[in-house]
């Protein structure tokens, strides 16, 4: 443990200015949300707007979305350790210590745990005040976009570290990547209107909202074993790239 501690400390001390921007920003854009809603009062969002209850609602949604887009982007984005280490020659001299590539992949994994536990649980409080605020509950349907928008995130900057780390060309490899989850992100039982905004379930004809669906609670089962599935194979991606000495 005391071996993770150090390699988890040493990447905080190259990337706390990165994260420590985002803190800041999202603390801002969470507060421009939150506070104009607390400081009203505890009542319901479109009767003190005039605003009819769905576009009240579509509005709470769009802060819910925002501040999970933000906090998933931080949690998930690259953070160039890995350029940083092979420019300083950390990289190479890496190997000559008794570390093993599931170590420093397990290092890397760990930061990014933390920082998405950090910025989950800050969606949550600000969340909570908008709920409070306006009177809708939108804390599952935060935690639904938060937990997709950060494993797509996640996916992302695991091909794109790995392909760092074993010298590919990093942004071919990322926009061949970003290609096929656009590609692959609509299920095969769907079919989606863009223009509508609606999921039509092929084989049942029902139609339903992208919101509705990430406002259920059953959608937080397929989001958490999303998540989970991308957390593993960060973790694998970056032990087979530690694995390479090419860089």
């Amino acid at each position: 443990m005391a071996l993770y501690r150090s390699l988890v400390y040493r990447e905080l001390k190259l990337t706390w200015k990165h994260y420590f921007l985002y803190l800041v920003l999202y603390s801002l854009m969470g507060l421009l949300f939150m506070l104009p809603l607390v400081l009203s009062g505890e009542g319901s969002f479109d009767k003190k707007s005039g605003l009819s209850y769905e576009t009240g609602k579509s509005i709470i949604q769009m802060f819910a979305v925002l501040l999970a887009l933000l906090g998933a982007v931080t949690s998930g984005s690259t953070n160039n350790v890995q350029k940083m280490d092979i420019n300083s020659g950390w990289k190479r001299y890496s190997y000559t210590l008794p570390l093993t590539a599931g170590e420093k992949a397990m290092s890397d994994f760990l930061l990014k745990i933390v920082v998405f536990l950090l910025f989950g649980v800050l969606s949550s409080v600000f969340v909570l005040g908008i709920s409070y605020g306006s009177g809708y509950d939108v804390m599952c349907f935060m935690l639904n976009m938060y937990l997709i928008m950060s494993a797509e995130i996640w996916l992302i900057d695991a091909i794109e570290s790995g392909a760092v780390v074993i010298g590919l060309n990093s942004s071919v490899v990322k926009s061949v990547l970003i290609t096929i989850i656009l590609l692959t992100a609509i299920f095969p039982v769907f079919g989606i209107n863009l223009f509508t905004g609606k999921i039509t379930n092929v084989s049942t004809g029902a139609e339903y909202s992208v919101f509705d669906l990430a406002e259920r609670s059953s959608t937080l089962i397929f989001s958490i074993s999303f998540f989970v599935v991308v957390c593993i194979g960060y973790y694998l991606i970056m032990r087979k790239a530690y694995e390479r000495r090419e860089a």
